[in-house]
């Protein structure tokens, strides 16, 4: 029998039906074969990070209560959301892959959470461990229960070996006689899909299997039993699976249009997009996207920066807003910066960057400091209390030695890193002396060449010139032609000495005179080389002890840059600051707007929302009449209001939410077997299992990818589980096209927590009238007449076809329909107005008509009349056949 750890005693696992016991007779806990392993019973916990683009994936088996926790943090340059979960586990094991040896950021974040470092034996891909033995047990030495680190090759947390071990998990409520493959797609709807958890899991098993914690399983059907999988909120932050990031589109990636693979991608129309326009540095925008990805849930964090939003946007701050952006263009990427400068591989443009960024701090800080004198309540932001907590004195040191030792002009001229002249008196000396070398050289030479040319025996030269070459001294260059008359022999008889010969045209000698100055002189260019190094090695270490200060403040800044990209972005779109609500009410928007739709439209008409923790609201409308985009903007609005940022509304009151998920667009995946249905069942699947009461749940047209009756029965179901849910009361808006369940007893319509709403339509005339046909929308179900309660303009979908030609009358009152645009309360839109939709998006218009003779021919129940071919076929057949006819009665007379 299964065993868990509860309550500090080993007891038997939840009973399960005969059959399942029977069919996982093999099946062993984690913590069982922990306490085997591990007779002391210490262990608690194993913790399994992998790192994404600026995210970690999180892992975590608790043998309390045999249970695995998921997660996602953002990931930080100095890892404090580790350090943070880390610490809240005394006894645990850190698992992580081979490559984060190196990355002493993480090693840090660690060892502050306690957690002491043990070294791990590195392993191939099969478990063997490639060095040399030690005569040491890695089971009694490298890896112990407390507080340890294990590093794992990278392999192991690959998606594929992720993949080939997360089947081995065998779950509580899992279905029995799973294949591998069905086993991970039931996974992979709990982790939403989300590859990074995928992989962090996956680590986490490689560790348990590989590493005797649980033991090399020895059969194949042995599985890996636990309780459940769940989601946990370390860090208060909103959960948002990446399929509905994709579907809300708050990120949007856009291929190089010259199709190269080794071309970034450029972000598309997106929040993200639309935002980071606003942020000057690349740094706050890579702040900005880890703050979409995961927003806030912490009521006073959310507040705080709303609070600096509001300072910033006000238009009386303008002056202080403009002083601000035009400072953070100076600001660069300063921990690149200073993780070059500690590797020693600076070159002018790094110095010149750093000092910007210096700069540009010093304007920030004045900014603040008189920003506080003018209003003192900007003290109450912890933002600006940091700012002004910083050293200011570190930073304008720092801009100050940067200036006094770098000439930027001379170091761009000359392609290396040039010392002030004033900041080494006797580096001025070498460069006097140096720029002085030629004139002292030419007078040399003239005196050395009179000296061999006079007296007996002497050499005649037409030319003799004294040269410096770094690194060589001072030469005398003969050409080569003198050279060959005079000869080698006889001038080093007059006390030449052959050095090297460059080139074809010239000799280099050295005499006397030559090695006079190179005691004297030396090697002047290699030591004025030798000690610019120096003073910027004695630079950049002055520099790097203010390091923890320069990176505070460009931490700080990010964080600015990114709030007075809000500011503008809510001055330039008209966005509201939301009030925050401590209290269940849910939502309240007043004149909501998308915010990524109102910038494609001429005219973009916005719509209310009211709803209370609890609600679900359903949206009925014709095809293309707002409902997807009503959708999407309430799940928009809150995520803006949650990062801190205004919100496309005349007003709004928010409540905090902690995750929000979606079944909005279909993903079907060749890689991983799934269909569209399949991608929308899994998505729904994880809202029913992961919504609480802080869940805002958002269902686009679930059902429509499989029979009408399977999607209606599965719809209706869903709705009344959220309806009946009592203890977690999440918001749910569901747009559907699945009239027939909006009635009793699909659905419980009495229940007050139901709320049904429509888009308007308008019908009138073909002419510019805007005038509403006062009609009441029937339906035939199940051979009896059906009145549905109808919103103002709702239709059916295709007209009768008694009038004009056959069909016409569809094309016609297609193009009568008028949008609105509006949400109405309290109303139920009963037709889809697919021909219009059809019609407006080019099909055409003999498909059409065919269309609505076999829809009113289906609504009543008559025989669908037969298809004869197109309208243009029949027209040229008709055509044809008349002047076929004009032939046949045409009389023709014999010719003379």
């Amino acid at each position: 029998m299964a065993k868990v750890l509860r309550g500090g005693k080993w007891g038997p696992a939840p009973s399960r039906s005969n059959s399942y016991s029977q069919a996982r007779s093999n099946q062993r806990t984690i913590s069982e074969t922990a306490r085997d392993s591990y007779p002391d019973n210490k262990i608690e916990s194993i913790l399994s990070f992998v790192e994404g683009r600026k995210e970690l994936g999180v892992a975590l088996y608790e043998s309390s209560t045999n249970m695995m926790f998921i997660s996602k943090v953002p990931c930080f340059e100095n890892y404090s959301d580790v350090s943070r979960i880390v610490a809240l586990y005394e006894r645990c094991f850190v698992v992580l892959p081979n490559s984060y040896q190196t990355n002493d950021r993480l090693l840090a974040a660690l060892r502050s959470s306690a957690v002491l470092q043990t070294p791990s034996i590195p392993q191939d891909s099969s478990g063997v461990d490639p060095r040399p033995s030690t005569g040491t047990s890695a089971s009694s030495t490298d890896f112990r229960p407390e507080n340890s680190i294990s590093f794992l090759p990278n392999s192991d947390f690959s998606l594929k070996k992720s993949r080939e071990l997360c089947p081995l998990l065998s779950i509580l409520d899992m279905p029995t006689n799973l294949s591998s493959e069905a086993r991970m797609q039931y996974l992979s709807h709990i982790v939403e899909g989300d590859n990074l958890i995928i992989r962090a899991i996956g680590g986490l098993l490689a560790f348990i299997l590989q590493q005797g914690v649980l033991g090399i399983l020895q059969h194949k059907s042995d599985d890996i039993c636990i309780n459940a999988i769940s989601p946990k909120n370390f860090c208060n932050l909103m959960r948002i699976s990446p399929a509905t990031q994709r579907s809300l589109n708050i990120f949007s990636y856009e291929a190089h249009p010259l199709g190269r693979g080794g071309l970034s991608a450029k972000e598309g129309l997106s929040l993200f997009g639309i935002l980071k326009s606003h942020v000057k540095t690349g740094a706050a925008r890579h702040l900005l996207r880890s703050w979409l990805l995961h927003p806030l849930t912490d009521v006073p964090k959310i507040r705080e920066r709303q609070f600096l939003v509001r300072t910033l946007k006000d238009n009386g701050k303008r002056t202080f807003l403009i002083t601000i952006r035009d400072a953070l263009r100076g600001v660069k990427n300063v921990s690149g910066l200073l993780a070059r400068l500690r590797r020693c591989t600076t070159d002018i443009n790094d110095w010149k960057a750093l000092h910007s960024s210096a700069t540009a701090f010093i304007v920030i800080i004045e900014a603040l400091r008189a920003a506080v004198r003018q209003n003192s309540n900007l003290l109450e932001s912890s933002l600006v209390s940091r700012v002004l907590g910083v050293s200011e004195s570190q930073i304008r040191d720092t801009a100050r030695w940067i200036e006094s030792v770098v000439d930027f002009e001379e170091s761009k001229e000359t392609g290396r890193l040039i010392v002030s002249a004033g900041f080494s008196s006797h580096i001025d000396d070498l460069k006097r002396t140096y720029s002085g070398l030629d004139e002292l050289l030419r007078t040399i030479g003239i005196e050395e060449l009179s000296k061999m040319t006079e007296g007996d025996g002497s050499i005649r030269f037409k030319s003799c010139n004294f040269k410096y070459i770094p690194n060589i001294g001072f030469l005398i260059a003969i050409s080569t032609m003198e050279c060959e008359e005079i000869g080698l022999d006889r001038l080093e008889e007059h006390g030449l000495e052959f050095v090297f010969r460059p080139d074809d045209t010239s000799y280099h000698f050295k005499n006397k005179r030559c090695l006079e100055l190179d005691e004297e002189i030396g090697d002047i260019y290699g030591n004025i080389v030798e000690l610019e190094s120096q003073a910027f090695s004695y630079l950049g270490g002055k520099i790097l002890e203010y390091s923890s200060t320069l990176l505070q403040m460009d931490m700080i800044v990010k964080e600015l840059d990114c709030l007075q990209g809000f500011a503008v972005a809510a001055n330039e779109y008209s966005w509201t600051i939301p009030d925050i609500l401590d209290d269940s009410l849910g939502i309240e928007i007043e004149e909501g707007r998308h915010p990524l739709m109102e910038l494609n439209v001429s005219t973009f008409v916005p719509n209310s929302t009211r709803m209370k923790f609890g609600d679900v609201h359903i949206l009925s409308g014709p095809n293309y009449s707002g409902k997807s985009v009503y959708l999407t903007q309430t799940a928009l609005i809150v995520v803006l209001t949650q990062i801190g940022s205004c919100v496309p509304a005349k007003k709004a009151r928010m409540a905090v939410f902690d995750s929000i998920s979606g079944c909005i667009s279909s993903f079907e995946s060749i890689a991983e077997g799934q269909s569209h249905f399949f991608s929308d069942a899994s998505q729904v699947a994880a809202i029913l299992t992961r919504s609480n009461g802080r869940t805002l749940n958002i269902l686009d047209e679930f059902g429509k990818g499989t029979a009408d009756l399977d999607g209606m029965a599965l719809l209706a179901g869903v709705i009344r589980k959220l309806v009946q849910e009592r203890s977690q009361m999440p918001i749910t808006v569901c747009v559907t096209h699945c009239f027939e369940i909006l009635k009793e007893p699909f659905l419980p319509l009495s229940n007050p927590r139901i709320g049904l709403f429509s888009m308007e339509v308008q019908i009138g005339p073909l002419s510019t009238s805007t005038e509403v046909e006062p009609k009441v929308a029937r339906r035939q179900i199940s051979g009896k007449p059906k009145a549905f309660l109808r919103s103002r303009g709702s239709a059916r979908l295709t007209p009768k076809l008694n009038s004009r030609t056959e069909g016409d009358s569809a094309i016609d009152d297609a193009r009568s329909i008028v949008r609105t645009y509006r949400v109405l309360p309290g109303s139920i839109c009963d037709e889809s107005r697919a021909l219009q939709c059809a019609l407006e998006a080019g099909v055409p218009k003999f498909l059409l008509k065919r269309a609505a003779q076999v829809y009113e021919a289906i609504s009543k129940t008559e025989t669908i009349p037969k298809h004869v071919g197109s309208q243009d076929v029949s027209l040229r057949t008709r055509k044809l056949a008349d002047s076929v006819r004009s032939f046949l009665k045409t009389e023709f007379h014999e010719l003379p």
